[in-house]
């Protein structure tokens, strides 16, 4: 597994800050946008939870909303599998009568990897949370959050 990229912050302490940075994907989102007309009503609920969290990060761009739509859909589609796993069980029965693990599992197993993935592009995991920087914008008045620590 690669090495995770490090925040710029976490850069700035060790001195290992460089100028070479890709352009920023645009102006961090101020208000948290509404879900597009296309997602199912439980993705829609997602959509507004995950954006109240982002837009307040500064991490949400207008340029991450279509990858915002792509994990409301999946993280609706791992509570759907749940509950048709919940609802008729684990296994069951094959052609021949013998149990059989339920082909919701599989789908409920990819939909969380997927999800998974999604959740650490946003950094909303603990781990990647730390190499994600705000946008431009995102309550950035210039200085350095350090330089009250010096002389």
């Amino acid at each position: 597994m690669p090495a995770r990229r490090l925040a710029d912050h976490v850069k700035t302490a060790r001195g290992t800050l460089r100028s070479r940075k890709p352009p920023a994907a645009g102006a961090a989102l101020t208000a948290v946008p509404r879900p597009p007309k296309s997602l199912s009503p439980a993705a829609a609920a997602e959509w507004r939870q995950l954006a109240a969290v982002l837009v307040p990060l500064g991490t949400l761009t207008e340029a991450d909303l279509r990858g915002l739509a792509l994990l409301a859909e999946t993280l609706a589609s791992v509570s759907e599998l749940a509950e048709v796993v919940r609802r008729e069980g684990t296994t069951i029965s094959g052609p021949s009568g013998a149990p059989k693990a339920h082909p919701a599992l599989q789908a409920l197993a990819q939909a969380r990897a997927q999800a998974a993935r999604l959740l650490d592009s946003f950094g909303l995991t603990p781990r990647a949370r730390a190499s994600v920087d705000p946008a431009p914008g995102a309550g950035d008045d210039g200085e350095d959050p350090a330089a009250g620590y010096f002389l």
